[in-house]
């Protein structure tokens, strides 16, 4: 599986350092330590973990962290957003009872890595594994049936919660660019194929987007689809999910079911998510234009467009700005 370009551990650290010292003010001797990337999962963003140490108030502090940081290089979707993972993220954790990690901090310049980049606590946790593939290998296929029944079961609840939310009341209008609905998703599809097939025709794809078009259902509620919707990328304590790690909103797009005795349905649209269609019964062709496609990759990515923001650099709202002080306030 291709990755994002990998960044120079000694170089982030160094760029990071100062840029958390100065969303840190009262923090002393602050130091980042242990970072590295993950090893089986997150391969469609470039992200590393750490560990942020510092003194404050004369005492030793240290937490997990998390950064996420757009790619370079190789990349699995065709644009990245991550000012609007975070804002999504960030909202959900604000007003809603999903799991999501803290969010702390989003850099919209470039100059700083060379990217965006936003900063998240680290949940602790197990997450089923990209590579080797969790149903192949690793620790999903060591424990018992009835415990991965039972992650398996949390998992679909927490989805659930998801799909149920309000979306209008969550402010999540910015995500529903243009006019949302089943046309917005299918279109997007359409462009997602073109994309990821580049000029290599793709009949089959071709013909399934075009079976969805003809049979496209009408007058369907809108709701949010989270475009990549696994257990891969959800944190396990047990078989409890603790924290959703990909930015699960989507934009507004009806729920449409096409009905129809096929394969069973899989991933849809979107890196995150996107307020668009989900189908019954047969399986995104987005999904399937991207494992066809010139750039083969297991997810796709989410059709969203977030509202440019008044300042590049969102922080925490305490005075320290520290990790210590904010986790868990919904400010951050």
């Amino acid at each position: 599986m291709p990755l994002p370009q990998q960044r120079d551990p000694e170089a982030t650290r160094r760029q990071l350092a100062p840029w958390l010292a100065r969303r840190m003010p009262q923090a002393r001797e602050l130091a980042i330590t242990n970072l590295a990337a993950p090893v089986a999962t997150g391969f469609s963003n470039d992200t590393l973990l750490f560990d942020l140490e510092w003194t404050e108030d004369g005492r030793a502090r240290r937490q997990e962290m998390v950064v996420r940081i757009e790619p370079s290089g190789f990349t699995v979707f065709p644009a990245y957003d991550v000012g609007q993972q975070f804002r999504i993220m960030q909202r959900l954790g604000e007003a809603t009872d999903v799991p999501v990690p803290p969010m702390y901090w989003l850099e919209e310049r470039t100059d700083v890595l060379g990217a965006r980049f936003f900063v998240m606590g680290k949940v602790d946790g197990r997450v089923p594994p990209d590579n080797p593939p969790y149903h192949a290998a690793g620790w999903m296929t060591e424990i018992a049936p009835a415990e991965r029944a039972a992650l398996w079961w949390d998992g679909l609840e927490v989805l659930a919660r998801i799909h149920r939310l309000d979306w209008r009341r969550l402010g999540f209008d910015f995500l529903a660019h243009g006019t949302p609905g089943l046309d917005a998703q299918l279109d997007y599809y359409a462009r997602y194929l073109a994309w990821a097939a580049g000029s290599r025709p793709e009949p089959v794809i071709e013909a399934g987007l075009a079976w969805l078009r003809r049979h496209r259902p009408a007058d369907e509620p809108l709701g949010l689809c989270w475009g990549d919707a696994r257990i891969g990328n959800m944190i396990f304590a047990g078989t409890r999910c603790r924290a959703v790690s990909r930015a699960p909103a989507a934009a507004p797009s009806s729920t449409g079911r096409w009905r129809r005795s096929a394969t069973p349905n899989r991933t849809s649209p979107g890196g995150s998510s996107s307020i668009g269609t989900t189908a019954r019964g047969s399986e995104s062709s987005a999904s399937r234009a991207s494992r066809g496609g010139r750039r083969r990759s297991r997810a796709t990515r989410s059709s969203w467009v977030v509202r440019s923001g008044t300042s590049t650099t969102t922080r925490c709202s305490p005075p320290s700005a520290s990790p210590s002080s904010c986790a868990g306030s919904g400010s951050c």
